[in-house]
């Protein structure tokens, strides 16, 4: 019973722990999707936001070399009498204006790596502005067809290949997160059926482990009161045996007239009754346990 009694709170705690392994493993599983969506996000969001900085440096390179064409052309046609000076300006605030949201583009660029193609841009770009500033229409005219033109080309190119890569990376981060989210929910489909069905087998089996010990506690009580019966027959039996003896043995002495003379006669008659009462008392004290045991026994209580 020992064995038992110390085997119990042992399976008990086994079973309980398991439990709660189970409900930590859905816990984890629920928030590893949560954490793989919030990555997956995390990426796209970087990956578009280093596309916005491309499509923003590609659209602002082209306007800055629009805007340099066009102001180069209205410098040129100033001195030709064609076009006045305010159109001059209007030009030249234009390009000025480019320049500086390329300037702005230039300090955003981060890790990209076109942003060195675009400080390459630059440049040739400011050198354009400072030569139409002084004037100089020529040499603003073939900085912009040779030294801009270069480096624009290759700041788009630059540009539209960062653009294809980082799409590429979108589509990769997008598949890999959906993958991520399908294998989580598919593991979560299966496990929580699963947990369920193992934490109502654990409740079960520690029903069922408590029920047997309530049992083995009702045998072994059983048997306790079953070994003090067989202690209070023995006992019992003992105590019936002593004034037995002696009733049965001065009985025979009587019977067969070993008794000298009256005094003894009646010595061994008094003991004879005096261990018949003892006899009575036990059988009355045994009846009346009985009595207890079984109907219970009406009790007056008087001061």
């Amino acid at each position: 019973m020992g064995s038992v009694m110390n085997e119990r709170p042992g399976a008990s705690r086994r079973t309980v722990g398991v439990a709660v392994g189970a409900t930590l493993l859905l816990v984890v599983l629920i928030v590893g999707l949560a954490f793989a969506n919030s990555i997956g996000a995390g990426r796209v969001a970087d990956n578009a936001g280093s596309r916005h900085w491309a499509n923003a440096s590609l659209g602002t390179a082209a306007l800055t070399r629009s805007a340099l064409v066009q102001a180069t052309t209205f410098v040129e046609l100033q001195s030709l009498g064609i076009v006045t000076p305010s159109d001059v300006d209007g030009a030249m605030s234009d390009a000025t204006a480019a320049f500086d949201s390329l300037t702005a583009l230039r300090d955003q660029g981060g890790e990209s790596q076109s942003l060195s193609f675009l400080i390459h841009f630059i440049a040739p770009v400011e050198e354009t502005l400072q030569a139409l500033n002084d004037g100089d229409a020529a040499a603003a005219k073939s900085l912009l067809m040779a030294d801009v033109e270069t480096a624009y080309l290759d700041l788009v190119d630059s540009l539209q290949t960062e653009q294809d890569e980082i799409q590429a990376a979108i589509d990769a981060n997008t598949a890999a997160g959906a993958r991520l989210s399908d294998f989580v929910r598919f593991v979560l489909t299966l496990a929580i059926p699963a947990a369920a069905v193992l934490i109502y087998r654990i409740i079960a089996r520690r029903q069922v482990q408590e029920h047997q010990l309530k049992a083995d506690l009702e045998i072994e009580s059983e048997r306790a009161v079953s070994r003090a019966k067989d202690e209070f027959i023995a006992g019992l039996s003992h105590e019936l045996r002593t004034p037995l003896t002696s009733i049965y043995g001065f009985a025979e002495v009587l019977t067969d007239g070993g008794a000298d003379d009256a005094a003894t006669t009646q010595e061994l008659a008094q003991i004879i009754a005096n261990e018949s009462a003892e006899m009575t008392r036990m059988v009355d004290d045994l009846l009346a346990a009985a009595r207890i045991e079984s109907t219970g026994v009406e009790i007056e209580l008087t001061p």
